[in-house]
Formats: structure tokens, sequence, C-alpha cells
């Protein structure tokens, strides 16, 4: 029996006998919102029949059945209104893991792989007893650095508290539970003087989210406040003079045009400490880390 595909744009069921049609289908379905709209399409197809990308290839002129044909075409038109293939998936690799996510987070950006880069190496040189990783989110960050040992404890601190629920699935997910301790703080306002704090906190500027990312990802987690998206560091550069202590080490990920601006603010607070900016990729800043000596 040839499956059934429910065009997006005239409304209309057509027979389709063959993966490979409805892929090619749904990909011009989504090219006018997607600049991957072949991945997409493949990706969706992969999590309604459970096959591999690969398997789909093989398997192309094999038929689905009318249910996930049509499970398929409300992905589809999930994808087209905007929402990402992450939460369409609940899932999104980041430093080579698979992590859980949904709306209740933001989807781990590629960007943010180089901090935690930054703080392993940092780890390896100070070989902390506990990491502070604030604004946990998905717990990419801190369930990375507990599977890469960078310390015996991991805390994962988020204002959220719906956010630190997706944190947990993730370090049962990745069995580090043990390794990890979830704190719903804002900040680091609930904690003791720490050596070494990491944090991706909110920094995008009120009009500067694509509008997609705006509509469908948690704002408490994305905008920064202020013009520049910078009151969070404002306010993290109030707190860590009491939470931070020497030999120590602060690191944040920032949009590269407020790199001047944090760098000024920790400095305005640790006169004494070391500034170092790393760059992603394009060549543009994305790291800071702050070094104290004891």
């Amino acid at each position: 029996m040839p499956a059934l595909f429910l065009h997006t744009k005239t409304n209309t069921v057509t027979a389709q006998t063959t993966i490979r049609t409805i892929l090619s289908d749904a990909t011009a379905t989504l090219s006018a919102s997607s600049p991957s709209a072949r991945l997409d399409a493949e990706l969706l197809l992969c999590l309604v029949t459970g096959w591999s990308r690969a398997q789909l290839i093989a398997r192309a002129n094999d038929t689905i059945d009318t249910t996930d044909t049509l499970r398929y075409h409300a992905l589809i038109t999930r994808r087209g209104q905007g929402e990402s293939v992450a939460y369409l998936c609940n899932e999104r690799e980041f430093y080579g893991h698979a992590f859980f996510v949904d709306a209740r987070v933001l989807v781990p950006r590629p960007e943010t792989e180089l901090l935690v880069a930054c703080a392993l190496a940092a780890a390896r040189i100070l070989t902390p007893d506990v990491i502070l990783d604030i604004g946990s989110g998905s717990g990419c960050i801190g369930v990375t650095l507990a599977l890469a040992d960078a310390a015996p404890l991991i805390i994962a601190g988020d204002i959220s508290a719906a956010a630190l629920a997706v944190t947990a699935i993730n370090c049962d997910r990745h069995a580090v539970t043990q390794r990890m301790h979830l704190l719903c703080s804002d900040l680091c306002t609930a904690l003791v003087p720490l050596t070494f704090i990491v944090s991706n906190p909110p920094y995008v500027m009120d009009d500067d989210s694509d509008e997609d990312v705006h509509q469908y990802e948690p704002h408490l987690a994305l905008f920064g406040g202020d013009d520049d998206g910078c009151a969070v560091y404002r306010r993290l550069a109030q707190l860590l003079p009491h939470h931070l202590r020497g030999p120590g080490y602060f690191a944040c990920e920032i949009d590269p045009r407020q790199c001047s601006t944090v760098c000024t603010l920790l400095l305005s607070v640790f006169p004494a400490g070391r500034i170092v900016v790393h760059n992603d990729l394009a060549g543009h800043a994305r790291v800071v880390e702050l070094w104290l000596d004891a």
C-alpha cells in the first residue's frame, strides 16, 4: 500500500510511494524557512521511523504507513513554523554527547563548546575539588565537565527549577548523578566562595535574537538585560568578589560585542586578576577568562 503524504502548501493528501519522494516533498516545503531543509527533513523522518540517515538512503524505495506519514507531516509543519529540530527530536549533540532538550532550556550551541574546552584546560592546571556551573540549563556544560573528570564534584546552578529538571534528566542519561549537585539559586548567591566557576549566562540583547529563537526558547535563559545585554555580567561582577577565591578561575561566554565591557567589569573588581580572551572558529571573541593568584 502506498504511503500518504499531506502536502503542507495545498493541505491535500497525495499518494507517495517512496521514502525518496516523501523526503523530496518535505525538503521543498522547508526550503523557504530553513537553510538546512534536507538535513531537517531527514532527521525528522529518522525520528518517525527509528531509522538512521544511512538506512533512509538504503531504503529510499520503501514506504511508511499512513500513521507515520501523518506524524511526519505534523513535524514538518512545526519545523516550517520555526520550531527547532532539537526541540522536535528532544535531542541535541554537544561536545560529542547527546543531550535531552525541550522548551524549558536553551538549545546548546556549538559556540559553547569553546567555553567547555577552556574550562577543561584550566581544570588540568588548577585541579579543583568543585566546579560551579552558573546557569546550568540543559546541563550540557556541567555534565560534559563531569564526564571529562574535570573535578570530583560539579555544582549545576540555575534560577529555574524547570531547567534543573532537564539537567537532572541529562545527569541520569550520562550516569553522572552521583558527581553532580543541582542547586536552584540566583547566580552564585547561595554558595560559599569557590575556586572555579564557569557560566554561559543570558546575554542576548532584547532586539537582537532570531525570530524563531525569540518565539520558542526560554527568555529567562536568553536575554541579558540592559541595552547591551550585560545586566547579568554586571551582577556577576558584584557577586564574584564574595564567591570566587584564589588561586581561582572564572570563565564566561559572551557576545563578541560585549568583550570590552565584560573585561572592564571583571578587572574593576579584580584589579590584580589576569584576563584572557578566546576567539571562536569565526575569529570572534567568545570566552573571557579571569585568573586569580592565591
